[in-house]
């Protein structure tokens, strides 16, 4: 028995650690992951020669939330760079890999994963790949079919090219009847010589260049256009060692004469072991995507003004199951199977994660620049609101915050820097004011206009009173009837957003889908057009409200047709349902209750507002002089007209008081 090597053992955990100190430094707002993954790994990469197969590790994610990054810091800080092979899979091919029809034709090229050896392998962007289609049907024409055998046990059949090999032959024997006619040319032959002497060579690679020819074998090419000089390049010695799986090391095959190489090729062909799978046990495998399916709110709220804390408590809130429901629409049982159980998810980074990223990089852009050119440079904090206002766009991780803090930063630098240089000062210290980035330099102020994209986009909106007016009237109304009803301040309020196409919008919590709550929230729904008739007159009243009406419309139907909330006690479905025949098809007599459901809903709604005019007004004016309001100050506008609300997480979901209810319940009958 092989005896264990404590001290290997304590220096592999130790390098392990520091990784992740070194992880850590780097990326913000991921810590607990880098803990997750180390944990994972250390197995694999303390003792390897436990493994009976593959370590799966599954990250999922957003884009520009580090996974890839991540995997490829970890690889550098434990020193397999050598050993690592990258692999984006999509159903056509690889961009890295265009010929590549297989996981093993990739591996067996790129000569870095050894059979039998510890190595990385990472299958990035795999929402580019899967073998159902969007209806759940098999697909049949796809590529590299193989990673499911390499994901089950790490086993891959070895693939012997054996039309390399005979190339290989064919080169030999080409060569050395090249050689052999030189020399016969350079010598004069006698009449006097032996018979015997002239016996033709018997090559036994005859048999097999014939056969080859025959079936329309390669063409016969020299060996030496390698190199000028007769040589192999590196590549084509580790292709050789790879091909023949050969223990011999490729300084040593370099030495070697072609009848040497010619005799190896013979006896590989014809040794049994040459045939056997490749074993890829002491592999870790990664495995990374962006899942749209699990992470849906990213296309169901707008991009930039969505709060990054409001969406990182979304993010949280998926879990395993979440993921696995998600690539069952992409993949087959027994293949969503082979993934493992080891799903890391990433949530998307909250505001205080963003700041930090700000704050790093202009540390980062400071030191440079103190390096280069011995300048100090202070940045001011509207500079910095600047760029998280225009940069942060929590749906797609922090690629547009970089380029963002380039634009506003590193940009205008230059000029800054050669007037500093100029006048022999020390010290630039940047901030922002009336759409200018003001560079002080000593005595002298120097103006870069400049206004953020998503900032004159809003500016632009609020020139127009009338639409501020109209928006701010329709989600005050949203905002009061959800407080009223729900005693609980909606999470976000947005009434001058970004996106052209929005005018202003109301984040609501989940909730248990209780009788009540879905009332409720039919009646918030209607709650817009109806603070339009009030205020306005219903004649002003705009089809902004149609949105509204539809979702109110959706949650009546539901409640009537699918749940029994309402007179109708079966599932109500249409005659073209795959499943008609099991339920109820007269889906039509329930147009009119659906109808009466949303009627009742706007009245609800209309009775609310006009009972509370003087707190609606108030909202409404906070609502014309802010681009969007917090919780905590809706609270305690709220509060001024003794309503009070709480304020929940966004991943909070609303329940009934079921536990008073059952006691009161218990109580009463016990």
């Amino acid at each position: 028995m092989k005896k264990i090597d404590t001290t290997d053992i304590k220096k592999k955990q130790k390098r392990l650690k520091d990784a992740a100190k070194e992880l850590k430094a780097h990326f913000v707002g991921i810590d607990h992951i880098i803990d997750h993954v180390i944990k994972d790994i250390e197995t694999w990469y303390v003792m390897p020669e436990l493994l009976t197969r593959p370590v799966i590790i599954c990250l999922w994610g957003l884009t520009g939330t580090g996974k890839t990054d991540l995997v490829r810091r970890l690889v550098k800080l434990l020193d397999f760079t050598d050993k690592y092979c990258e692999i984006e899979l999509v159903n056509k091919g690889s961009s890295q890999y265009p010929w590549a029809t297989s996981i093993s034709g990739i591996l067996s090229q790129s000569q870095r994963v050894e059979s039998n050896e510890p190595a990385v392998i990472l299958l990035d962007e795999i929402q580019g790949f899967r073998t159902v289609d969007e209806n759940g049907n098999e697909l049949f024409d796809y590529k590299f079919r193989d990673v499911w055998t390499l994901l089950s046990d790490g086993k891959l059949p070895f693939n012997v090219d054996m039309e390399y090999l005979t190339q290989l032959l064919w080169d030999y024997k080409a060569k050395e009847e090249k050689a052999k006619k030189g020399i016969a040319s350079s010598h004069i032959i006698s009449d006097d010589d032996d018979d015997d002497d002239d016996e033709e060579y018997d090559d036994p690679l005859d048999g097999i260049a014939e056969a080859v020819s025959k079936m329309g074998g390669p063409v016969v090419s020299d060996v030496n256009e390698d190199c000028e000089d007769g040589g192999w390049h590196y590549y084509s010695l580790k292709r050789f060692k790879t091909m023949l799986r050969l223990d011999d090391s490729v300084e040593d095959i370099a030495l070697w004469s072609d009848s040497q190489k010619r005799e190896v090729v013979m006896r590989k062909l014809n040794d049994p072991d040459m045939y056997e799978e490749e074993d890829y046990t002491k592999t870790l495998i990664f495995i990374s995507g962006n899942l749209d399916e699990a992470y849906y709110f990213a296309k169901e709220t707008e991009e930039a003004d969505l709060e990054a804390d409001i969406f990182n408590e979304m993010s949280q809130s998926l879990s395993v199951l979440d993921i696995k429901q998600a690539l069952v629409r992409r993949f087959k049982p027994e293949q969503i199977a082979r993934f493992g159980n080891v799903h890391i998810l990433y949530p998307s980074l909250n505001r205080k994660s963003y700041e930090t990223i700000i704050e790093r990089k202009i540390i980062e852009i400071s030191n440079n620049v103190k390096a280069k050119a011995g300048i100090k440079l202070v940045v001011g904090k509207r500079l910095k609101k600047l760029i998280y206002s225009n940069g942060v766009f929590p749906t797609q991780g922090t690629r547009p915050l970089f380029s963002t803090i380039s634009e506003i930063i590193e940009s205008p630098l230059p000029r800054f820097l050669l007037k500093a240089v100029l006048w022999g000062k020390g010290k630039i210290s940047l901030d922002y004011e009336k759409n200018h980035i003001i560079a002080t330099i000593g005595d002298s102020i120097l103006k870069y206009r400049y206004e953020g994209a998503l900032d004159k986009i809003k500016t632009e909106k609020n020139l127009n009173h009338d639409r501020k007016a109209l928006v701010s009237v329709h989600e005050a109304g949203h905002a009061l009837a959800y407080a009223l009803m729900f005693e609980a301040s909606p999470p976000q309020m947005v009434t001058t957003p970004s996106n052209h196409r929005a005018e202003g919008y109301i984040c609501l919590h989940n909730d248990c889908g209780a009788k009540q709550l879905v009332e409720n929230k039919i009646a918030v729904s209607m709650s817009g057009v109806a603070a339009e008739m009030l205020v306005f007159g219903e004649e002003s009243s705009t089809w902004g409200g149609k949105a509204d009406l539809k979702k109110a419309t959706e949650q009546a139907a539901i409640m009537v047709r699918q749940c029994g909330m309402h007179s109708f006690n079966s599932y109500i479905s249409t005659p073209e349902d795959p499943h008609a025949s099991y339920l109820n098809t007269d889906h039509m007599s329930t147009n009119d209750t659906i109808n009466q459901i949303v009627e009742q809903g706007l009245q609800k709604a209309k009775d609310i507002l006009a009972e509370n005019k003087a707190l609606l007004i108030d909202i409404i004016e906070v609502f014309m002089s802010q681009d969007s309001v917090k919780p905590e100050e809706f609270q305690a506008i709220c509060g001024k007209h003794g309503k009070k609300i709480v304020v929940e997480k966004s991943n909070t979901d609303l329940y009934l008081a079921y536990n008073t209810k059952y006691k009161k319940f218990r109580s009463d009958n016990g």
